[in-house]
């Protein structure tokens, strides 16, 4: 998207700098010093050696314009700078370029190769005669040569931004936007090699039937469905640089050049323009812009903050994903997010993203950072579990040894209240409020899934949403809808939801997993965390766009997880049959980290977060009831609250009050609660 003017000015601008503006929100510290230009990153997956090496490329100017080579080993957090390529052109002017590992051998080029292109010679003036050329490093980007130049431009037009890619054959291909043919604007056009040094073509890829349309920028990767996505925009009279997709299955042919492709846009209407690169996490492609428009081509909302995903390998829909580097004000000139790339995590969980803007002193810098490639943000909540409460009153349920589903209440105004729910039941129930009304699921002892409820204007209603249940019930609500899982018998995750005007519905999740399941929304992200059968966790989540995703960690589980978000980390705690109460998180950056904060541990935790402390009760083999906290300022902690306990506990938090129950061996319901620096008891009953 460069319109009429020349990288000549395009450069100029970005080294001279700008007026002071905010810096990015999110992207911690420049991942290099100086002026930073048309980031491109990658993973190194084909080496024998260093495979998850995060590798960047920047143009910058030492002097001349070169690629700055950079490495981090800390999935992003961290960059180095290991090499350069400094083309004898870089001299005459040198635009977007590209890095790429080969996936495969290209004649004498083994797998693991990495090639760098850039456009040269954009600054000869009148005469240029810009070229392609192609330098390859086989030790990781620490050292280069030149190996091709592809092509040079005919005339004084342009030819600009390399991209590469690997056919089903073993061709490799280089993409451009060329400007050169005297009939389009600008037209992507494909060449083709089988040793790295001749090329065949130029072969038309996107030349449209409006000769004046400006198709460019084509960024080329395999998307989940097994075909090959390129995205592009589209500028020029009557255009805002909108972004589209088009699909190929070799790599190669790409349908009628004539035709635009697909728009990307999202249900309603919004969609990227200008300079679109994108990844594939997981199932999801994602898409980066410069900027986000409303269907009325306004600037959107979300301009500078957000990218786009789909979950179908580009068909369909887009929705929205939180960019973890946001640009305060991504029009101004030429620096911020201008054709900033993505890079999906190995796990496929998050997106790597490289961002550009101006710093403080309006110099252009490069600011990584990592997100999760699904919604992930402030609205979270974990199920209630036991426990809640409402405006008077602090309620608890149990299931006695009898079977019986005792209910009590604790009522500011007149004290302590119990009553019964149910009977013959097998496990402990899961509730929640839902506006005003009291909402209960327990598992009976012939496997039913039984769901009673009270509302203050109604009275007590009860109704049955399914059967074969082997395991106890989480529960939660997600909008207007009310769900609920449970494992059944046959070691199958089931899944029960109501909505106002529907019927209860169910879906399968999982097999091969056994206890209670621990649910938890993220946004509109749908978790459960839940054991396997041979004593791992699997964590499984769902959102409409992008349906069903899963993992499987840990070993050696034997009790029932629970789970929740913290700022940008998923968290769980779960007993091991040593005895430990060991604990995992995750973040967007690190990965799945874990470590130990109990011993003596036994059943399942309860949890708790007050302010930036994270809390953790459990029974031990002994039937203490043991406290574990742990917090930036302080760390780790543990103490002993009571004792005599023989069930789980379950907890909440009223204000900043952090409340504790758990049954003994007589199922009387014992109350902790903290008061001040004062930790107090009492029973229930």
């Amino acid at each position: 998207m460069r319109g009429v003017l020349t990288v000549l000015v395009l450069l100029g601008l970005l080294a001279a700098g700008l007026p002071a503006q905010a810096v990015p929100i999110g992207g911690g510290t420049p991942m290099a010093p100086g002026y930073a230009f048309y980031p491109r990153v990658i993973r190194l997956e084909h080496q024998a050696q260093g495979n998850g090496t995060l590798v960047s490329a920047l143009v910058t100017n030492d002097g001349d314009w070169i690629g700055a080579i950079h490495h981090s080993t800390d999935n992003g957090l961290t960059f180095k700078q290991v090499g350069r390529v400094a083309d004898p052109l870089n001299h005459k002017g040198m635009c977007c370029h590209t890095l790429y590992e080969l996936p495969q051998a290209v004649g004498a080029m083994p797998a693991g190769t990495l090639l760098w292109a850039a456009s040269m010679g954009a600054d000869e003036g009148t005469n240029r005669r810009m070229k392609e050329h192609v330098w390859k490093s086989g030790d990781q980007g620490r050292t280069w040569t030149f190996l091709a130049e592809v092509d040079e431009s005919p005339s004084s037009a342009g030819t600009w931004e390399p991209e590469f890619t690997v056919t089903t054959d073993g061709r490799l291909v280089m993409f451009y936007s060329d400007e050169t043919d005297g009939v389009h604007s600008q037209k992507l056009v494909e060449h083709a090699t089988t040793d790295g040094v001749n090329w065949t073509g130029p072969r038309d890829v996107v030349a449209l039937t409006d000769t004046a349309a400006r198709p460019g920028m084509a960024v080329v990767r395999k998307v989940p469905d097994g075909t090959y996505l390129m995205s592009y925009e589209i500028c020029g009279p009557g255009h805002n640089c909108e972004a589209y997709v088009r699909w190929s299955t070799d790599g190669w042919n790409w349908g009628s050049p004539t035709d635009a492709g697909s728009r990307v846009r999202t249900a309603d209407g919004r969609y990227p323009g200008s300079t679109p690169t994108i990844t594939v996490a997981g199932n999801t492609v994602v898409l980066n812009s410069m900027r986000v428009r409303n269907a009325d081509g306004s600037f959107a909302a979300g301009d500078g903050r957000m990218f786009f995903g789909n979950a179908a390998s580009g068909h369909g829909d887009w929705f929205e994903v939180t960019a973890p580097v946001q640009i305060p004000d991504p029009g101004n000139g030429v620096c911020p997010t201008w054709s900033n790339p993505l890079l999906g995590s190995a796990d496929g969980k998050s997106v790597f993203q490289i961002a550009t803007d101006y710093d403080a002193g309006g110099t252009c810098r490069a600011w990584p950072g990592a997100g999760a490639a699904v919604p992930v943000g402030s609205r979270s909540a974990v199920e209630s579990g036991r426990t809640f409460v409402t405006q008077y009153q602090q309620h608890l349920f149990a299931t006695a040894s009898s079977g019986t589903l005792r209910h009590w209440f604790w009522d500011s105004r007149d004290g302590m209240h119990s009553d019964t729910w149910g009977t013959a039941v097998a496990g402990q129930p899961a509730g929640f409020l839902y506006g005003e009304q009291q909402h209960v699921f327990w598992r009976s002892t012939s496997g039913v899934l039984e769901h009673s409820f009270y509302d203050p204007a109604s009275g007590s209603y009860h109704d049955t949403w399914g059967t074969g249940l082997g395991g106890d019930p989480a529960a939660l609500v997600n909008g207007n809808a009310q769900h609920a899982w449970a494992v059944d018998a046959s070691g199958n995750l089931q899944h029960w939801w109501w909505a106002p005007g529907q019927a209860v519905q169910r879906n399968t999740w999982g097999s091969g997993l056994a206890g209670r399941p621990s649910a938890m929304l993220v946004q509109d992200a749908e978790h459960i965390v839940v054991r396997t059968t041979d004593g791992r966790i699997r964590h499984t989540w769902w959102t409409g766009p992008q349906g069903f995703r899963s993992e499987t960690i840990g070993n050696d589980v034997t009790g029932d997880p629970v789970t929740a978000q913290i700022g940008d980390a998923q968290h769980i705690w779960a007993t091991t049959s040593n005895g430990e109460l060991r604990h995992w998180w995750w973040n967007a950056r690190e990965g799945w980290r874990t470590d130990v904060w109990s011993t003596s541990a036994v059943g399942r935790p309860a949890f708790l977060q007050v302010g930036a402390a994270q809390h953790i009760w459990h029974r031990t083999t002994t039937g203490d009831l043991i406290h574990v906290h742990w917090s930036p300022a302080t760390g780790l902690a543990r103490e002993t609250w009571g004792t005599g306990i023989t069930g789980d506990p379950t907890a909440t938090a009223v204000g900043s009050a952090q409340h504790v129950w758990s049954l003994d061996a007589d199922n009387a319901a014992q109350h902790w609660w903290t008061e001040g620096s004062s930790i107090r008891h009492d029973t229930w009953g």
